[in-house]
């Protein structure tokens, strides 16, 4: 190995070759000296792009389609030490089918927001969600913005996870050999339901929901302010706002208490016996403060 490396250099070595056998005896083997020109010729077609497919089932007996590049090789990327997966649900009655042609666009458009601080390392696909992984060295960022891209994106919900072990340095090298005698079998988080996608959003983006009722109460109040006569009807529109507002607020507590019983259930049993019923509160004075409005305009002269 030191005469390879003295040869070549030791970036080619971790590059090209890994390992190699000698053999000083064999007639058709390529001499030593010629190492070099071949895997200049050879590495001059190479397009860094070499994806495999191997089918396996997960820890729950799904069958998953692991699609990975495995001509990536960790020398190329350094800095990039964060896996970050993004899970986007859509249901596939084959996993090693075709992606849906509205799911690649979605990965193409999310690639160039991220930019070029990224490598698409592997695919998982199962029937209920498609996780793409990325490698970077900045997990915390991509996370961030595939947060921002979902939010914005109609009708593609997608979720950042950051994973642990970074599988993508267990493949590459060109390996040709994907089978194993005993496949095993790939860990998958479970699937979440359009109610967790949904108290996740929540969970998010609270001023989503909150800046409406504030600005409208806000408005109610400058109407007041500015028109005396209209300050009955003002004060209406203000108890209406602060209804709205305060639903709001419940629902955002609710959803907070119903991701927290999904992921972690004895903190969540222990956080809905501390907590959880300021969210009921909520959502109690809310609906009181809209049925007083209600009554008022009925009945109140409004």
């Amino acid at each position: 190995m030191e005469a390879l490396v003295a040869l070549l250099g030791d970036d080619d070595v971790e590059r090209w070759l890994g390992s190699l056998d000698v053999d000083p005896v064999l007639d058709s083997a390529s001499r030593l000296a010629e190492l070099g020109e071949w895997l200049h010729r050879a590495s001059a077609g190479a397009t860094r792009n070499r994806w495999l497919t191997v089918l396996r089932r997960n820890q729950r007996g799904e069958p998953i389609a692991f699609r990975f590049n495995a001509a990536l090789k960790r020398i190329d990327h350094p800095a990039a030490h964060d896996v970050v997966a993004v899970d986007i649900p859509r249901q596939l009655d084959r996993v090693d089918a075709a992606e849906p042609a509205a799911i690649m666009s979605a990965i193409r458009d999310l690639e160039g927001q991220l930019g070029q601080s990224i490598v698409r390392a592997s695919e998982i696909s199962e029937p209920s969600r498609l996780s793409v992984t990325f490698v970077t060295d900045d997990g915390k960022a991509v996370a961030k913005i595939v947060d921002r891209w979902s939010a914005a994106h109609r009708g593609i919900w997608a979720e950042a996870r950051i994973v642990e072990a970074p599988e993508w340095f267990t493949f590459g090298h060109g390996a040709d050999d994907t089978e194993t005698e005993e496949p095993v079998a790939f860990t998958t988080p479970r699937a979440s339901t359009p109610l967790e996608r949904r108290a996740r959003w929540i969970e998010r983006h609270p001023w989503r929901l909150i800046s409406g009722p504030l600005l409208a109460g806000a408005a109610a109040i400058a109407l007041g302010a500015a028109i005396p006569d209209l300050a009955t009807t003002a004060s209406v529109l203000f108890i209406v706002a602060f209804g709205v507002g305060a639903i709001a607020v419940g629902v955002y507590l609710l959803a907070q208490q119903y991701l927290l019983m999904r992921e972690h259930p004895a903190l969540g049993c222990l956080w809905l016996i501390v907590h959880g019923w300021w969210g009921i509160v909520m959502l109690g004075v809310g609906l009181f403060a809209l049925l007083v409005a209600v009554l008022w305009f009925q009945y109140g002269g409004g």
